[in-house]
């Protein structure tokens, strides 16, 4: 979550330091030039205050160095974030298998065989839903 706010007020300062820098500001329009300064210096203040945040939790949690891509805690963590977005699609098709099964057991059908013809339709909703296997 902090990176995340790191990498949002990052974003905020070089798009204020594009505006800044481009020659599209009109030099005689200070109204535009003082909102882009005032754009300006906001970001710069959040990622310095961000800044500050970070430094204080690595002091606390006694981090001597940062995670960097090549890292392995960096992979490490990778891995386990790709594990849990898989165990997660196999949570909602295990609760749309038990959901599905409680229908028919309501009907009277759960041994009709007409359980495994929905597993089409399971698996569509599943790629709908952004879980495809």
């Amino acid at each position: 979550m902090i990176c995340t706010k790191k990498h949002l007020h990052r974003s905020e300062l070089t798009a204020s330091r594009n505006i800044w820098t481009t020659s599209g500001i009109a030099v005689n329009d200070l109204s535009v030039t003082r909102k882009a300064e005032t754009a300006r210096r906001h970001a710069l203040e959040k990622y310095d205050k961000t800044l500050n945040t970070v430094q204080a939790l690595e002091l606390k949690l006694d981090i001597s160095e940062r995670w960097q891509p090549e890292s392995e805690e960096w992979q490490c963590t990778g891995r386990l974030v790709a594990m849990r977005k898989y165990q997660r699609a196999l949570d909602v098709l295990e609760g749309l298998i038990v959901a599905r099964m409680c229908e028919l057991t309501k009907m009277n059908r759960s041994q009709t065989g007409e359980f495994f013809l929905c597993d089409t339709f399971i698996y569509a909703q599943l790629y709908f839903l952004g879980y495809a296997m």
